[in-house]
């Protein structure tokens, strides 16, 4: 399993690194983010999807992540290495959500600081919208998780985004699992009770609550 002490920096809230975030937040994980929409990150704030986050002089956070989790495109990969990749610490893992090509894997790990290793993975997913507010559970739904090692790459790098990819996974079983004893707690027939508000005798609706009057039914 991997370690929840860690902290991990979500850079781009979008479809892919908003899941990310949110996944890996519901599962127990310390997880900061940065992104260039206020909204967006402000959305992520208030939803649970992150401890920490900002749009700017966010140089702390790139400095204190333990894992980093590259979700804006691939084509931008580069010049933010270039800009924050001095920042990163020795054993930071960096890895993004779109599994970049070789012409952007090879420049990223050549500039990569001591101590600190790309590796390149992609879980294939998506849908039609994009953005944060549209990361929902659905997105990961049935995909595969694919990890794209180089020779320059630690078995321990590998095995950290095969268990990022696994811990997504069972967060999302979990999910599916609160739903649907959701559904079969709603669909159970109830027993009827006296409301001990209006005291007629009433079946609670779904939300638990009299059928006459609306007062809260314990029972």
């Amino acid at each position: 399993m991997l370690d929840k002490t860690k902290r991990y920096l979500v850079v781009g809230l979008g479809l892919l690194g908003g899941k990310y975030a949110l996944e890996l937040s519901k599962a127990g994980f310390h997880v900061d983010g940065i992104n260039r929409s206020e909204g967006h990150l402000q959305f992520a704030l208030d939803h649970g999807y992150i401890e920490r986050g900002k749009t700017h002089d966010f140089e702390d956070l790139v400095r204190e992540a333990d894992h980093i989790i590259f979700g804006l495109y691939p084509t931008a990969l580069i010049d933010w290495f270039k800009t924050y990749g001095h920042l990163i610490k020795p054993g930071c893992i960096f890895t993004d959500v779109s599994g970049v090509k070789t012409g952007l894997v090879e420049p990223v790990q050549a500039m990569c600081p001591e101590g600190v290793e790309f590796i390149a993975s992609h879980p294939m997913a998506g849908r039609e919208r994009s953005g944060v507010r549209h990361s929902d559970e659905t997105v990961f739904h049935g995909a595969n998780y694919i990890v794209v090692p180089t020779e320059k790459n630690s078995e321990e790098a590998i095995e950290c985004c095969k268990k990022l990819g696994e811990e997504i996974r069972q967060a999302l079983t979990q999910v599916r699992k609160d739903v649907r004893e959701k559904i079969e707690q709603a669909a159970a027939p109830k027993a009827a009770v006296t409301c001990p508000y209006c005291g007629a005798t009433t079946t609670p609706d779904a939300s638990g609550c009299c059928e006459y009057c609306g007062g809260a039914v314990n029972g």
